[in-house]
């Protein structure tokens, strides 16, 4: 586990996580956040979490000089066991207590910074408690976006671009024909069906708002080879992607 306190904060964050999670905490300020696409706006006293998965970016809102940032980034196995118990809330939410939850942050960044083994015991202890805590509070989650969330974090975790949809059925207790089924009812859409939509959607953006390579593209989004990227791209959209790219940024 490791922590930082940045009263002002400038940095700019943009990656896919691989490996660990973080906690963040911002108490002023305004911030710009992107679970890939979906952008968040967020101003005043914030709670959000990052995982492997999603790409993540944050910074600064145009005209803020900077935000006042605390954040624990943690691994291990206890982490997955934390996903899996869906104690990470995967929208930023308001902070429930604002002076509270500073007292408990930093005093979880205190045993957080300690290096020996009953300060890195009692920070895990706190980070659960503190996530337990975040769980308790109301929250304007749909059932469809619990699933969505779900299947998604098992298909990072278990890879792309043709995920295992009976060992995701498994992970989540079910038969895979009940998932497919569940999933089907929440959504309108077939899962397959739907994050193949979501995947040629990213393309869509890169293509558009990026220089990046197809090349890089299709390695970024997972598949085998450039060509098969190409000819999925072009019976989704109509066009390929360097003539969809042309046309776009024309």
């Amino acid at each position: 586990m490791h922590c930082n306190y940045v009263p002002q904060c400038t940095a700019v964050v943009d990656k896919t996580f691989k490996g660990y999670a973080s906690v963040q905490l911002m108490l002023s300020g305004s911030i710009d956040l992107y679970y890939d696409d979906v952008h968040y706006p967020l101003s005043g006293a914030w709670i959000w979490t990052a995982w492997p998965g999603p790409r993540i970016r944050f910074q600064r809102a145009a005209g803020e000089a900077s935000w006042s940032h605390r954040y624990v980034a943690f691994y291990g196995d206890k982490v997955w066991d934390w996903v899996e118990n869906d104690l990470f809330p995967y929208h930023p939410m308001p902070a429930p207590e604002p002076d509270n939850d500073v007292r408990i942050f930093d005093e979880l960044l205190r045993y957080t910074g300690r290096t020996d083994p009953l300060g890195q015991e009692l920070a895990a202890t706190h980070l659960e408690l503190f996530l337990k805590r975040l769980k308790d509070q109301p929250t304007d989650r749909s059932a469809t976006d619990q699933l969505v969330h779900e299947v998604k974090f098992r298909m990072q975790l278990h890879g792309h671009p043709n995920p295992n949809y009976a060992r995701i059925a498994e992970d989540l207790k079910m038969a895979e024909s009940t998932l497919r089924r569940r999933f089907y009812r929440a959504t309108g859409t077939a899962i397959h069906t739907y994050f193949l939509e979501e995947k040629i959607d990213q393309a869509k953006s890169m293509l558009t708002n990026s220089r990046i390579s197809i090349q890089e593209i299709s390695d970024r989004l997972g598949y085998r080879d450039v060509f098969y990227f190409t000819r999925q791209f072009k019976k989704h959209v109509g066009t390929p992607p360097s003539t969809f790219r042309n046309s776009a940024q024309t």
